[in-house]
């Protein structure tokens, strides 16, 4: 749900309700998108994002709408399973997957605007379905609080504050062994608790970029990295380079010393710099302080030769050679890029496969 909140906002913001929402709950296989990959339509019959490469939405689109219009007149929510076959013509899941189960639900506003706010300020959250009650998986203890719609809740794990008004009235998250599982949720998954089944899913940060230099390989970097949802900073001391004009009006630009940026920006495991200046006095700075962070991913513009010397001028300042050895440089994947814009495509390939490389799967 997070990569498509903004949209889901806006629609919610037209009244384009109610909305609902197909979800990935769990895979077997390989499949092009994983648990928590959700699929929402309108009301009017728009749709946006997705939950396979194109072959299992159309099964899941008209029992999505017959929710919409609450055709079965109870807004009965819908658990659809999808298996291989031995009939590859007709098999919607071959060749990705063996099995694929999909969860349907309604919208529930408030869940979707925290899941926003969390995103904004980089906070934990959690969000997920409780699914309808299996008659033959409940206890008779459980019978008297038996579900037979999907729920759609959020979580925030520092407050233990519980969203979605379906949620609260059915009291599902009072016990301390709930918000134990949650606590502790890194990966989206399922787990059966108090006689039902949950699916769970994380927010994660959005990965941020930070560029140093506005250079023309900055502007293209910059456009290309807010598509894939990137939260993009350009920072560059020299001020007549941060134009707004140069640069997409989501991409936040700085001036100044770009090691006093970099220091504020307190950067994590999601953050990736790119050091694209070409201009030691101000790559030299920033590389020193990027490789001393936890940043999941360091590259600097330079030939080999280029990289020597710094490496050279750096290891003479203090630096130690394990942590320059965090360098990607020359940056980018090997692809004999040449204009800035290839450049810079080379670059974005290399952040996003060292990205899923160290296991950013939660979004």
């Amino acid at each position: 749900m997070q990569d498509i909140r903004s949209e889901l906002l806006t629609w919610v913001k037209d009244e384009r309700t109610p909305i609902a929402l197909a979800t990935v709950i769990e895979l077997e296989g390989s499949g092009l998108r994983k648990p928590g990959a959700t699929l929402a339509i309108a009301a009017d019959g728009e749709i946006i994002g997705s939950i396979s490469g194109g072959c299992v939405e159309p099964q899941v689109l008209e029992k999505a709408e017959a929710l919409i219009r609450d055709e079965t007149g109870s807004k009965q929510s819908t658990l659809i399973r999808l298996e291989a076959d031995d009939d590859p013509l007709h098999n919607p899941l071959s060749p990705c997957s063996t099995a694929l189960e999909i969860a349907l639900c309604l919208l529930d506003t408030e869940v979707l605007e925290h899941v926003a706010k969390a995103c904004a300020g980089r906070s934990p959250f959690v969000w997920g379905i409780v699914l309808a009650t299996e008659s033959s998986s409940a206890s008779d203890l459980d019978r008297s609080r038996d579900i037979d719609t999907h729920i759609l809740f959020g979580y925030h794990p520092e407050t233990h504050e519980v969203y979605g008004q379906a949620a609260r009235q059915e009291q599902l998250f009072l016990g301390p062994e709930w918000r134990a599982k949650l606590n502790e949720l890194k990966l989206p998954t399922i787990f059966s608790l108090a006689g039902r089944r949950i699916f769970a899913c994380p927010v994660t940060p959005r990965p941020r970029l930070v560029i140093i230099g506005a250079s023309h390989i900055a502007q293209h970097l910059a456009a290309f990295a807010t598509t894939l949802d990137y939260e993009v900073i350009v920072g560059d001391p020299r001020e007549r380079f941060l134009s707004r004009e140069r640069f997409p009006e989501s991409v936040a630009l700085h001036s100044g010393r770009v090691d006093r940026l970099l220091h504020a920006m307190a950067l994590d495991h999601t953050t990736a710099v790119a050091v694209v200046s070409h201009d030691d006095k101000i790559d030299d700075v920033a590389v020193a302080v990027a490789v001393n962070s936890p940043a999941f991913y360091i590259g600097a513009l330079g030939s080999s030769t280029t990289q020597k010397a710094r490496r050279k001028r750096l290891i003479a300042d203090g630096l130690s050679t394990g942590a320059l050895d965090r360098i990607h440089g020359p940056i980018g994947l090997g692809i004999k890029a040449r204009e800035p814009a290839e450049i810079a495509v080379a670059i974005l390939a290399e952040i996003v496969a060292t990205y899923r490389a160290e296991s950013h799967d939660a979004r």
